[in-house]
């Protein structure tokens, strides 16, 4: 890949990374970087003082001399005061003549002048500086300062259409909602991550947010336990991701968890059942909603021959574990033959024997199929259409056996388990993308400060390295390919 300013990289791939992941999935950011606003809390760029040790040590060298040279040349440019400014990034760097590697008018010797790079920011704005090894040759790096600060403004601008949406759409589901119930009213790895939340206040915090609560449920029959392998197909654009693997779990039949953080309203859940001895025995897709979404999936009596898996899902925004009042409840049938799984129509739901789907606290099976409208029309449609569950470009850990590739994560049998999703796929990250994603390159090595970004990055789609295995993470970037990068964000 190529850098303009290659060793400015680690600031521009933090912006690059938080531009994406405002509109992809920002909680990956949180899991990533660490981010943590101490100073002030409005920012969205600024890095947490525990961003990783390298920095931290980095700074806390920095010889005052090169700090108060870079405080005065700022206080000069714009008058803002050292306490409103904060240190994010600081490295060693041997620049390549006395300009420290800036193009200018001045006369430069060729002789080698070790320094630093430090990236300053304040609360809406970041400043590049290069510097000789005491401060007493300070300059601004006016090209990367240029670029950083362009993308900030991208981002809190993306931030702002975002959250404007956001509040727009929860203002209409709220509507919708009233509407509703007044017309019925009147007649009608191997690794776990759980986080666990306490409080009224951050219970509602979640449920208005996108994510799901999951629970296996089965009538009648003689099932305990199944293994539930979670997968994401995140909504982008017009279209989807390639799916990400998120896990397998082993559910106690009547349990749930929740899933949390890392989702947006229209991204695709992808769910495989398999008994404890590893048959295949379902499969389901659901839409994530606008706020949290409880899902029951369904088991008939002999699941093992009869692998029919009905769906039923609503929003659940008080977290009380039913579909909310006057909330659309979507209830559907899916049925597997061999390697593919068809998601059934209402023409042919006579063939299905509803009396082993009724549970008590549910709606009774309803004679025709409820999908969301994108299930049903445009491109990406699954109604009536036999889908290949088990391609070969999908990631190694969604197709190997469950516990072969990546430990089996018990549910808590009090249904407190609640998982990170953004946590969740860095943690898979290595094995849970699919095998034409490439996440690893040759010349990033595991000691490379930017290595997390770029995998990241890589993981999203957003960028793609060489044909060759390598991803040149010192060449320079062209302005093109920075477009193109953020124009691949969403952004």
């Amino acid at each position: 890949m190529k850098y303009k300013n290659p060793r400015n990289l680690a600031c521009l791939s933090q912006v690059v990374l938080t531009a994406v992941c405002v509109t992809v999935m920002s909680p990956i950011t949180s899991a990533l970087a660490e981010y943590k606003l101490t100073n002030h809390p409005s920012q969205p760029l600024l890095l947490a003082d525990n961003e990783n040790n390298d920095t931290q040590a980095a700074v806390a060298v920095l010889p005052e001399s090169v700090k108060n040279a870079i405080w005065q040349d700022i206080l000069e440019r714009t008058n803002i005061e050292t306490s409103a400014l904060r240190i994010v990034k600081a490295e060693r760097v041997t620049w390549p003549n006395s300009c420290l590697g800036l193009k200018g008018n001045e006369i430069c010797s060729a002789a080698l002048v070790p320094g630093w790079q430090v990236v300053v920011a304040s609360q809406s704005q970041m400043w590049v500086y290069r510097t000789d090894s005491d401060g007493m040759l300070a300059k601004l790096d006016e090209q990367s300062t240029q670029i950083v600060n362009a993308t900030m403004a991208k981002v809190q601008s993306a931030t702002r259409l975002s959250s404007s949406r956001t509040v727009m759409q929860r203002q209409t589901v709220t509507v919708q909602q009233r509407s509703t119930y007044r017309r019925s009213a009147v007649g009608a790895a191997r690794i776990e991550r759980t986080t666990q939340m306490s409080g009224a206040d951050g219970m509602v915090a979640i449920g208005k947010k996108p994510g799901f609560t999951l629970a296996i449920l089965q009538p009648s029959g003689g099932i305990s336990e199944v293994i539930t392998r979670i997968s994401v197909k995140a909504k982008r654009g017009q279209g989807y991701l390639k799916e990400r693997f998120l896990g397998d779990y082993k559910y106690k039949i009547k349990h749930k968890a929740k899933f949390i953080k890392g989702l947006k309203a229209g991204d695709r859940i992808v769910v495989r059942l398999y008994d404890l001895q590893n048959r295949f025995i379902g499969y389901s897709e659901f839409e994530c909603l606008s706020g949290n979404t409880i899902v029951n999936l369904i088991l008939p009596a002999n699941a093992a021959e009869y692998k029919v898996i009905r769906t039923v899902y609503g929003l659940d925004t008080n977290l009380d574990g039913r579909i909310d009042s006057g909330a659309t409840t979507y209830d559907y049938f899916t049925q597997v033959n061999g390697q593919r799984v068809t998601f059934l129509s209402s023409s042919v739901l006579r063939e299905i024997k509803f009396s082993q789907f009724q549970v008590q606290g549910l709606p009774a099976v309803a004679a025709s199929s409820v999908y969301p409208t994108s299930f049903t029309k445009g491109e990406f449609s699954l109604i009536d259409r036999s889908i290949s569950i088990n391609s070969t470009d999908l990631a190694p850990a969604l197709q190997a056996s469950p516990g072969s590739l990546v430990s089996i994560t018990e549910i808590n049998d009090d249904d407190s388990s609640t998982y990170d999703v953004g946590q969740l796929m860095m943690n898979y990250r290595e094995v849970g993308v699919a095998r034409d994603i490439r996440v690893k390159f040759s010349d990033v090595y595991d000691n490379h400060w930017a290595k997390d970004f770029i995998a990241e990055l890589a993981a999203l789609q957003i960028i793609e390295g060489f044909p060759d295995g390598s991803f040149r993470p010192d060449e320079q970037l062209t302005r093109a390919q920075f477009a193109a990068m953020i124009a691949q964000s969403g952004l």
